[in-house]
């Protein structure tokens, strides 16, 4: 009687309709006014983690390009203009710092069949935006700081010779913080 109920369980659970639907998400892109979406896959090996870590990396890379896509031409025209860079470049470029600065980021949902793995991250764009205002508004103080050493260093040029190079390595430094926001 065990072996019955055994091998009648196996067949209802071996029957494709009781196995995991392909989700929704699979079939049609999920767009959101809330969050940015990054779907990746990859292929299935013997090694668990390293076809996660390759699916998680693409989802963060389509993500990324989500939010790419969001920063205004004419940026990206400033960028061309002032670099002398292709359009693809200066995309590519932003895209790669983009994905660099993601985090808070969720898991939304993973699927697999036999041969691949899919995973589904999304990113609050209230949060995110938040989180770049904090980062330019530390860049911003961080520069104004080293300014003002700049400047200190600059008013004691009548007393020491080597202030005026003290000066002039502050208000270099003072460019840095704020570059990538005001190019």
């Amino acid at each position: 009687m065990k072996i019955i109920t055994l091998l009648f369980v196996l067949a209802i659970f071996a029957d494709p309709c009781f196995a995991k639907k392909q989700p929704k998400w699979m079939k049609e892109r999920p767009t959101s006014s809330e969050y940015f979406i990054g779907i990746g896959s990859a292929k299935k090996t013997s090694d668990k983690s390293e076809y996660q870590k390759t699916a998680k990396s693409r989802a963060l890379d389509d993500m990324s390009s989500e939010i790419t896509s969001t920063i205004s031409s004419e940026l990206v025209d400033l960028i061309i203009q002032k670099a002398g860079v292709s359009y693809e470049e200066a995309k590519s470029e932003i895209k790669m710092s983009t994905q660099a600065e993601l985090e808070d980021y969720e898991i939304v949902d993973t699927y697999k069949n036999k041969k691949r793995y899919y995973v589904y991250y999304r990113l609050s764009k209230k949060t995110y935006y938040q989180k770049q205002e904090e980062k330019r508004r530390a860049a911003v103080s961080l520069s104004l700081d080293l300014f003002k050493k700049g400047k200190i260093e600059e008013a004691r040029c009548q007393t020491d010779p080597d202030a005026i190079n003290k000066s002039i390595q502050y208000y270099i430094q003072a460019l840095k913080p704020i570059q990538k926001y005001y190019g």
